[in-house]
């Protein structure tokens, strides 16, 4: 039997995130939510953040790390949440974000009516 290997049948759809350029003011952003989350866009972000002013993070349940939730981008990042998970308790504590509590299954009509916009959406 022949050994699958995923990278070699894989390979022609790895790439590197896109780069942000120019001011990034009140874009939404959407970070997929719980295992779904991807950390290596969500990393890349933080890492042009010298780019972004006043981006919104969107986000239901994370699973991963949320390194945008914090003091140290504060003027960067205005994060806004439906739930709160362990990653970004802390940042409800200091002030950091908005919460709207909400039922999972209103969810959908917030973006399909627009009442809360979205332009990117990051996603694994």
């Amino acid at each position: 039997m022949q050994e699958f290997d995923w990278k070699q049948r894989y390979a022609d759809r790895l790439g590197t995130p896109p780069r942000h350029e120019g001011n990034q003011a009140g874009r939404q952003h959407l970070v997929a939510t719980g295992c779904g989350q991807p950390q290596h866009l969500v990393n890349a972000l933080v890492e042009q953040s010298t780019h972004i002013y006043d981006a919104h993070i969107i986000h239901l349940l994370d699973m991963g790390a949320a390194p945008y939730a914090t003091e140290k981008f504060r003027d960067r990042f205005n994060m806004s949440s439906f739930f709160i998970s362990d990653s970004v308790r802390h940042a409800f504590d200091l002030g950091i974000g908005n919460y709207t509590p909400m039922f999972l299954s209103e969810i959908p009509a917030e973006f399909e009516s627009g009442r809360t916009p979205l332009d990117v959406a990051l996603i694994s």
